[in-house]
């Protein structure tokens, strides 16, 4: 079997009791727990699935640190897509470098 990140992480979310809290966002003072973030994290993948990304394909987050950044990233992970690491404080020529030496196909807003 080959192993990579999203199986790891698929396996990890599959083993931690439901109720126990896995994001806490001290901006809104909400609590995520692994049973909420498990049904996010497939919902995601479903919907990212119907947009056409495939495993294998980029994409890229433009968000800043926050749950749904957590969210989105174990679920581009757990799908085997590859995560293409961008800032929101990248400058718009940043972005186009990252862009243009990504290989991402497309962009979804």
């Amino acid at each position: 079997m080959r192993w990579h990140l999203g199986t790891v992480l698929r396996q990890s979310l599959e083993h931690v009791p439901a109720d126990r809290a896995a994001i806490v966002d001290f901006h809104t003072a909400r609590t995520t727990n692994w049973g909420e973030l498990r049904l996010r994290v497939r919902n995601l993948c479903a919907h990212l699935q119907e947009l056409g990304i495939r495993r294998g394909d980029r994409v890229a987050l433009y968000s800043r640190n926050c749950p749904d950044y957590v969210e989105a990233l174990l679920a581009i992970l757990q799908m085997g897509a590859v995560h293409v690491n961008v800032n929101f404080r990248y400058t718009s020529g940043e972005l186009c470098h990252v862009f243009a030496n990504s290989e991402i196909g497309r962009a979804h807003v």
